[in-house]
């Protein structure tokens, strides 16, 4: 299980997640020596010309061998379909879907992995202004199409809260209770700042691993923790050549850590 929260103020993402990384023998059971990991990245960013973008991995990330690591996949064939030349975030992700679905396929056929891995994947940012939010989901079984793998947008309006982790607490947090520090709130005539996004986003990440997440929720908390990442997503802003050469004008917004993982590794 993986806390993550993604939150849309309606002009950029904020982003966070936990740094646990268990095997699937127990939740309630201490970090060992068995490739597991309290400060595993789940966050990463991506960039094109166009686009700009993070996304979240969740699922069965690594197998217990560690022969299967699905952030080293990530970071490869997303490199690799940047190359390609993709001009839409739906091609984008399509594309990386494919990718790792014959990988994942190939290592099957070679007996190194056992089974397909569970995987959901969300990627959010920008295609030039337009936000997008855009699911990949690796299934174990095949669907009606005859892949394992699916791709789902969620219309992305004036604001959002997604997560993964504890629906108690998220519930709690929409409830504005006293015992949980943030809430979640829709926007009616005062706006969601970013920096309010970044605190909803972290606080339920803090909120689930907390010894009060474990009480109120011994079903999904168990498991969840370690060291927090959060990043902002915004779209890109390049000035004109004049503005560059004349008035020392920077390009702005893109992809920032607020907290980056301890184990930093960029795409």
């Amino acid at each position: 299980m993986t806390a993550t929260a993604i939150m849309f103020n309606g002009t950029a993402f904020a982003l966070a997640a936990d740094g646990n990384q268990l095997l699937d023998r127990g939740r309630d059971m201490p970090i060992t020596a068995l490739g597991e990991t309290n400060s595993a990245q789940k966050i990463f960013p991506f960039e094109t010309r166009n686009i700009v973008c993070a996304c979240i991995l969740c699922g069965d990330v690594v197998s217990e061998d560690r022969k299967f690591d699905a952030a080293v996949e990530l970071k490869r064939h997303l490199a690799a379909v940047a190359h390609i030349g993709v001009k839409t975030p739906r091609e984008l992700v399509a594309n990386f879907g494919a990718a790792l679905s014959d990988h994942i396929e190939h290592l099957i056929a070679i007996r190194q992995l056992k089974l397909w891995p569970a995987l959901q994947i969300p990627f959010v940012g920008f295609c030039g202004a337009d936000a997008f939010y855009l699911t990949l989901y690796i299934n174990r079984y095949r669907a009606s199409t005859g892949l394992h793998y699916e791709l789902v947008g969620q219309v992305v309006d004036k604001w959002l809260f997604s997560y993964t982790g504890s629906p108690v607490i998220a519930e709690l947090m929409q409830k504005a209770d006293s015992r949980i520090p943030h809430c979640i709130r829709v926007p009616s005539e005062t706006p969601i700042s970013l920096q309010e996004a970044v605190e909803v986003a972290q606080g339920y990440i803090t909120a689930c691993s907390s010894p009060l997440g474990r009480e109120l929720d011994p079903e999904w908390a168990p498991g969840l923790g370690g060291h927090i990442h959060v990043a902002t997503v915004m779209p890109v802003y390049r000035p004109s050549w004049w503005a560059r050469q004349f008035q020392c004008a920077k390009p702005t917004g893109g992809f920032a850590w607020v907290l980056p993982p301890q184990n930093l590794s960029q795409l």
